[in-house]
């Protein structure tokens, strides 16, 4: 995965992403924390909240080995 800002590189990473070769995600600039770059990831089930992920990265790309916490909404 090649990560661009304003037409030039900003990150890459390597990974199989089947014969297509790409993904294309809206760039959303995330706050850099003391080198740190968090993501909140939801779930919604039948249309009700269930609970939020935190996930942080050192890289601007996340990735399987980014820091995770989740989190569940109860009650």
């Amino acid at each position: 995965m090649t990560l661009y800002k304003n037409g030039k590189t900003a990150e890459e990473n390597s990974g199989a992403y089947g014969k297509e070769g790409f993904i294309y995600q809206q760039l959303f600039d995330l706050p850099d924390l003391d080198g740190n770059y968090p993501v909140i990831g939801s779930w919604v089930i039948g249309q009700e909240p269930a609970g939020i992920g935190i996930r942080e990265s050192v890289h601007l790309i996340t990735n399987n080995q980014s820091r995770f916490v989740p989190h569940l909404i109860s009650g």
